[in-house]
C-alpha cells in the first residue's frame, strides 16, 4: 500500500514536471515564431547536436579533436558538455570518441581532466534528476532498502565502462537511494577509470 503522505510528494512532482513540459513546449514554439534572434540560436544549437550526435557514434575522432582544438580548453568547455550530454543521454551506447579525441586535441593530461570534469557533471545532474523523478517510489510503498558492497561494485563498474551511458548507474543510484557521500566517491573513483582507459586501450571504432 502506498505511504499517503509519499503519495502526495510524488503527485506534486508529477504537476512540477507537466508545469516544467509546458512552459518547454511554449517557450519553444515562441522562439520559432516570435523570437527571430533568438531563432538563429535555436538552430545552431539544433546543428550542434546533430554535429556531435553523428560523429560520436560513427566515432570521428580526426573531425572531433580538430573541433575542440580550434574552440581551446576553456571556449570549448559549454560544447564539450552538450556533447557529454547527448553521448550519454541519446546514443546510450557508443565508443569512448570524446576521451580520445580530446587527449588527441590538449593532450593526455588535459584531455583527462576535460573528460574527468565534463562527465562527473553529467553524473551528478543525472543523480539529481533521478533522485527528484525515482527517489520516492521504493519508501512510497514501504519497501526497505537495503544498500551493501554488491550495490556499490555494480554501480562502480557501470560507471567504468567506457562504452556504457552514465545515465544508467546514476538513475539506480537515485533510484536505490544511495547516499550522496557513497555516490560521489563510487562516481569519481569509476570515471577517473573511465576516463584513463579509452587513452591507454585502443578501442574499436573510435
Amino acid at each position: 500500500m502506498m505511504n499517503s503522505e509519499r503519495k502526495k510528494i510524488l503527485k506534486k512532482k508529477l504537476y512540477i514536471l507537466i508545469g516544467l513540459a509546458a512552459l518547454g513546449c511554449i517557450g519553444y514554439f515562441a522562439v520559432i515564431h516570435y523570437m527571430y534572434v533568438l531563432d538563429s540560436y535555436l538552430y545552431g544549437l539544433e546543428f550542434h547536436v546533430m554535429f556531435f550526435k553523428n560523429n560520436i557514434r560513427s566515432g570521428n575522432v580526426m573531425l572531433l579533436s580538430e573541433y575542440f582544438r580550434t574552440l581551446g580548453p576553456v571556449a570549448g568547455f559549454p560544447n564539450l558538455l552538450l556533447a557529454e550530454f547527448i553521448n550519454h543521454y541519446i546514443l546510450l551506447y557508443a565508443a569512448p570518441s570524446l576521451a580520445i579525441s580530446l587527449a588527441a586535441a590538449f593532450g593526455k593530461v588535459s584531455g583527462f581532466l576535460l573528460c574527468l570534469i565534463g562527465s562527473s557533471v553529467v553524473a551528478l545532474v543525472s543523480y539529481g534528476l533521478g533522485r527528484f523523478l525515482l527517489g520516492d517510489i521504493l519508501s512510497s510503498f514501504n519497501i526497505p532498502i537495503r544498500h551493501d558492497w554488491r550495490l556499490v561494485a555494480a554501480l562502480g563498474t557501470l560507471f567504468a565502462i567506457p562504452m556504457l551511458t552514465i545515465l544508467c548507474p546514476a538513475v539506480l543510484a537515485s533510484f536505490f537511494r544511495v547516499r550522496i557521500s557513497i555516490f560521489l566517491i563510487v562516481m569519481f573513483s569509476a570515471l577517473i577509470i573511465r576516463s584513463v582507459l579509452p587513452v591507454a586501450i585502443p578501442f574499436g571504432g573510435a
